[in-house]
């Protein structure tokens, strides 16, 4: 069966489909535009219900279809009902995400996305989040959930965000000085299914390709390491790649590339510091690749493809290829992994080149 790979034209998807290709599994892939919201849309969330991505669908295991005739009916059993959960997941997606999408952004992941929080784009949000939230309060004096006296995927996709809001953000009042929404929220929110996702480990693209790499261990590249002592080498370069590589050169790609998409200026002073920190690393590679052909050895592993990403956009549309030219060692490296058939597939992808 095909594997279906979901998400941007980021890095993360590219590191999945990277080691699909190397395990030799075949997939295809279905383009998920974040900036334009479509991991918020109706028909992405009866796929992934909190709007993650990337997101992976092996064989024909489809979340709620496969499963429909078992567990919580989230769709609604007649036409009437699936037409009211189609249009309050509209209702979600385009009037509610916005804004509280902004306020998330602003308060709690600018600082690690390396901008200033807009103090007047957060008053306005929290304005219109509250006029959309005034509509809900009206719609569930009506009924116990959005759609009708019937869980359902509407209520479900405001789990993620709302939480957010009435958690780390300290907007709690938001709800509660609105009835009817407080006792929804705290009824959605008290699910058993809710309170297991709050208790899960976050699950991404490093623990995707961990998983494929071993459930597909007999075919393909071997990339974990034939012997404990290589794989222990695998996991070590995977952690220096996780939080000595990634938070510089991420900053350094959100800051040159993204920054105007995302609608804040770029920070020079970060990007100047990253560019030196990321140097630092750099100089640690040329080390070890002075004694080894590849990270963990002599062998191609998750530990070299987990760069490829990253790394693409530093020597290709950021125009920093000297930081990797200029060191011997790193630049070999960076030659082979870079000219690897499975790389060079993904670079050709339409929807994620």
């Amino acid at each position: 069966m095909v594997v279906k790979v979901y998400g941007p034209a980021y890095a993360s998807p590219k590191r999945v489909i990277v080691c699909l290709i190397e395990k030799g599994i075949e997939f295809e892939t279905v383009p998920i535009d974040i900036i334009k919201g479509e991991h918020n849309l109706p028909e992405f969330l009866q796929l992934q219900p909190f709007g993650a991505v990337p997101v992976i669908q092996d064989g024909d295991y489809t979340l709620f279809e496969k499963y429909k005739s078992q567990g919580t009916e989230l769709l609604g059993k007649t036409i009437e009902e699936r037409g009211m959960v189609e249009q309050w997941l509209e209702a979600e997606a385009h009037n509610f995400h916005p804004h509280i999408y902004n306020l998330t952004i602003q308060i709690l992941f600018s600082s690690k996305m390396g901008f200033t929080a807009d103090e007047k784009l957060i008053q306005e949000s929290e304005e219109k989040l509250g006029k959309v939230l005034d509509i809900y309060e009206d719609r569930l004096s009506k009924s116990k959930y959005l759609a009708g006296d019937f869980f359902s995927l509407a209520d479900l996709s405001h789990l993620p965000f709302t939480q957010y809001l009435v958690g780390p953000m300290g907007k709690e009042y938001m709800v509660k000085n609105r009835k009817n929404v407080s006792a929804w929220w705290d009824d959605i929110s008290s699910r058993p299914s809710w309170k297991k996702v709050l208790q899960l480990p976050t699950l991404e693209s490093r623990a995707i390709i961990r998983y494929y790499a071993e459930k597909y261990k007999s075919q393909g590249t071997e990339l974990l390491g034939k012997t404990i002592e290589e794989r222990g080498l695998v996991e070590q370069w995977l952690e220096a790649e996780a939080h000595n590589f990634h938070p510089h050169i991420y900053n350094l790609t959100i800051q040159i590339l993204f920054s105007s998409k995302m609608g804040f200026t770029a920070d020079e002073k970060l990007i100047q510091e990253s560019e030196e920190k990321l140097g630092k690393v750099l100089d640690i590679y040329e080390d070890r690749l002075s004694k080894s052909k590849y990270l963990a050895g002599d062998f191609f592993s998750l530990a070299d493809l987990s760069h490829l990403p990253f790394t693409q956009y530093l020597v290709g549309p950021m125009g920093k290829e000297y930081m990797v030219k200029n060191r011997k060692n790193v630049s070999a490296w960076w030659d082979d992994i870079s000219s690897r058939p499975s790389w060079k597939k993904v670079l050709q992808l339409p929807t994620l080149g």
